[in-house]
């Protein structure tokens, strides 16, 4: 026995609540639902409730995926057990604004997905979350999971477009495209980040300064097109992948490597205001190609009125002149003071 929602049959046992109850709940018209006892929300339980706004799930541990997805007409859902959300639970809710789940322990993959209105989640325990967990949450303002101390994986805040605070105390990997399109972004912290992939905070626009202790690789386009960026703060940064800083195109004048010893093919192309960089270590940094700085002050003094210059150690001056890639600028290869 069951009842079709939305020409889609489910099974009053798959639900967990009386048939009757069902029947006289889940229907097109309804509004709101509270149930003291349920404790699981199966797949596709409440998908596409159009008009659904309230629910209150006292009991619920566990959402599973689609559960919610398509309630195009809910604001808000208290949750105060649920320890998992499932992949794409409330996919396209496009009206929630309001979450409550203080407990939750894990999010799948898609699990606020495109919920545009999210301005807010109350949690602090998440300590997993999948891929575009809360992908084009455009109104989510803060991202703040001080418990996650694993990595933030791809796209799980992609297109977040009014989003200004990412605090990741634990965390320690960045995935590819996580914060890609957050045009509004300007605080982040993450202490603990080891590596950060892929478009990892490409576009974000308004991003001006980040300080990465702990990042020893920055892969391709990873502060692609971050065009405030001034201050960059790596102190064990080793390798700079091809296009990681692309097109910082309007306040990165200057950049400090300790660490680096690779910057590769097109690393900081179209860094139209760097004049400086400093590259400190004791043995020669290997330049894949001298691309890395096309349409840069290091080779073209149009965009500043002067050549940029490159700071290496004093015992090493000679050393940089006369290696590959690197002698194309040996002129601008200068010793530090």
């Amino acid at each position: 026995m069951g009842m079709y929602i939305n020409n889609t049959f489910i099974p009053a046992i798959t639900i967990g609540v009386n048939e009757d109850t069902l029947t006289a709940r889940l229907t097109l018209e309804l509004s709101t639902y509270t149930n003291s006892t349920l404790t699981v929300v199966p797949s596709y339980a409440f998908a596409y409730c159009s008009n659904l706004s309230s629910i209150n799930l006292p009991a619920v541990t566990n959402t599973y995926g689609g559960a919610f997805q398509y309630c195009v007409g809910l604001i808000s859902i208290n949750l105060p057990e649920v320890t998992y959300i499932g992949g794409n639970t409330f996919n396209s809710c496009t009206n929630l604004s309001v979450v409550n789940a203080p407990n939750l322990l894990s999010l799948g993959t898609g699990a606020f997905l495109n919920c545009v209105k999210l301005s807010s989640i109350t949690t602090s325990k998440v300590i997993s979350m999948s891929n575009n967990a809360f992908y084009s949450c455009s109104d989510l303002t803060i991202a703040s999971f001080p418990s996650l101390s694993n990595v933030i994986l791809d796209q799980a805040f992609r297109s977040c477009t009014n989003l200004t605070t990412a605090y990741f105390p634990l965390t320690t990997k960045v995935g590819s495209s996580a914060f890609q399109n957050c045009g509004k972004l300007t605080s982040v912290t993450i202490p603990e980040v080891t590596g950060i992939f892929n478009y990892g905070f490409a576009y974000c626009y308004s991003l001006k300064s980040i300080s990465l202790p702990k990042v020893t690789q920055i892969n391709q386009y990873a502060f692609g097109y971050c065009s405030s960026l001034t201050t960059v703060d790596a102190p064990l940064l080793r390798v700079i992948q091809s296009y990681a800083f692309r097109s910082c195109i309007n306040s990165l004048s200057t950049i400090s490597l300790p660490a680096a010893t690779n910057i590769q093919p097109n690393a900081f192309y179209d860094c139209r205001k760097l004049m400086s960089v400093y590259l400190t270590r004791s043995s020669m940094t290997v330049l894949s190609n001298i691309n890395a700085f096309t349409n840069t002050p290091l080779r073209n003094s149009a965009y500043t009125g002067a050549f940029g210059s490159v700071f290496v150690p004093a015992d090493l001056v000679d050393t940089y002149k006369a290696a590959a890639q690197w002698s194309t600028i040996a002129d601008r290869i200068t010793a530090i003071v």
